[in-house]
């Protein structure tokens, strides 16, 4: 049978072009070029480094990386070596960053994780980098927040240090505290405290911080005092920590711009009569005299305690695991964050705040006991502390604060007989006597229920 070219006239049904493309053509293509470098063949190239050696294909190099294409095609003498010495990087790390030229895969690690993205930075691999910056973001913390913020500054990856940045202020009072912020350069420190961003509890931590890293290598930081002080919110420190803690300092009256804040500082808190407030509204306005956000007080929202699950039954057996865990939302940081647990696992507990502090009276513990303790949440120290029980245990009750006392009403207690039974008396803890008393009963004793106070009532 023959075919003949010349005949344009195709049978019925006939199909004059068959496209064929094969799917899986570029990766076969590229597994074949990778057994040829595994067995040396057609390799014309030895990339070599701390003694080990490489051989790879020109143009597979080339193809991956304008560093390496520019290398092999240019003018520079390597366009026409065999061998090639490198000397920036690990044998380990320019093995992986071949084998990713070969295949597509690599493995980044918390071991290979830097040296990856130095290479990759290097080599021009902007897949890699990018891949070892979101590795790297995903394991930032603030025990290495500063080395990473740094390490991403050398190697130009901004948003890896816009993150490592993010991590250091916002757990700077615990950073502070390791050895790599002791060590950290001049112009770094003062991007820290040029921020509203800091998050402390009080200026105390940072000016402490300040002299912590000044006194770490005293000879060469001292000339840097002046510049930083002039960074710290001077005016927004106690004035009795101005008094005994800075002003102590012999630099501070030894140096004329020192002393000067000094001063201001000072007069920022002895501005008490109206008119002095004014003038100081209008002529104290730099970063030196506003708070950093941190310090002031904010709303935030408390979760205490708990119980992970429920199921039908009795009142008191109807739970299956008690919570100790406390839990915080600051709204300004759209974040939730943890606080030191209760004391003990509670649940069916009241919680009310009073004067910024937070109270948590009764509840049912492990062992379905019920209790009368009442512990007090610190929030400028961030601790708890049990002060006086209640006048007899109960849960699943309300509590409100009025006036500066805490109130609890209704809930349910346990008679000697075990018996469930509702519980009838108000009790209030005074705020000045720090005793509870009974002030009332409820004619209609409720549980379950939620009360907020109406208005402050005049002593």
């Amino acid at each position: 049978m023959s075919f003949d070219r010349r005949s344009s006239e195709p049978f019925p049904g006939q199909v004059q072009n068959y496209p064929f493309d094969q799917p899986n053509y570029g990766c076969d293509m590229l597994e074949k070029l990778n057994n040829l470098r595994a067995e040396s063949c057609l390799t014309d190239v030895l990339l070599c480094v701390g003694g080990e050696e490489f051989p790879c294909h020109r143009n597979v190099l080339s193809v991956c990386s304008p560093y390496f294409k520019a290398m092999f095609s240019g003018d520079m003498r390597e366009s026409k070596a065999a061998r090639i010495s490198i000397n920036e990087i690990l044998p380990r790390t320019l093995k992986e960053v071949i084998d990713y030229s070969y295949t597509g895969h690599i493995e980044i690690t918390v071991d290979n994780a830097q040296d990856l993205l130095a290479a990759a930075t290097l080599f021009q691999y902007p897949d890699i980098v990018n891949a070892c910056c979101k590795f790297l973001t995903n394991h930032i913390n603030p025990s290495n927040c500063l080395g990473i913020e740094d390490f991403a500054q050398l190697h130009s990856c901004p948003e890896l240090e816009a993150s490592a940045n993010h991590v250091a202020l916002e757990n700077f009072s615990v950073v502070v505290d390791s050895d790599e912020f002791l060590e950290i350069q001049l112009g770094r420190l003062l991007t820290y405290l040029t921020s509203d961003l800091i998050d402390v509890r009080s200026e105390e931590t940072v000016y402490s911080a300040v002299m912590q890293w000044i006194k770490h290598d005293m000879t060469k930081r001292q000339a840097y005092k002046c510049a930083l002080m002039e960074h710290i919110r001077l005016a927004t420190l106690p004035l009795q920590f101005l008094e005994d803690v800075v002003a102590a300092d012999p630099h501070m009256s030894k140096c004329v711009k020192c002393h000067s804040l000094m001063d201001e500082a000072k007069q920022y808190h002895e501005t008490t009569t109206k008119d002095a407030l004014n003038q100081r509204r209008r002529s104290m306005q730099t970063e030196t005299f506003v708070p950093r956000l941190s310090t002031v007080a904010k709303e935030v929202m408390v979760l205490v305690g708990g119980v992970t699950s429920q199921s039908d039954g009795d009142v008191l057996n109807g739970m299956t695991h008690i919570l100790q865990s406390v839990e915080m939302y600051d709204p300004q940081k759209d974040k939730w964050l943890t606080l030191p647990d209760l004391p003990q696992p509670v649940s069916w507990c009241a919680v009310a705040a009073v004067d910024n502090d937070i109270y948590v009276t009764g509840g049912i513990g492990d062992g379905q006991r019920l209790f009368a303790n009442v512990w007090k949440f610190e929030s400028a120290k961030r601790r708890w502390r049990e002060v006086n029980p209640l006048l007899e245990p109960r849960a699943r009750h309300a509590s409100t604060s009025l006036n500066g006392n805490l109130y609890v009403v209704g809930g349910i207690t346990l008679t000697s007989e075990g018996k469930v039974v509702d519980v009838e008396t108000i009790e209030c803890l005074d705020y000045k006597t720090k005793q509870w008393i009974v002030i009332g009963q409820s004619p209609f004793p409720r549980k379950h229920s939620h009360i907020v106070p109406l208005q402050a009532v005049a002593d």
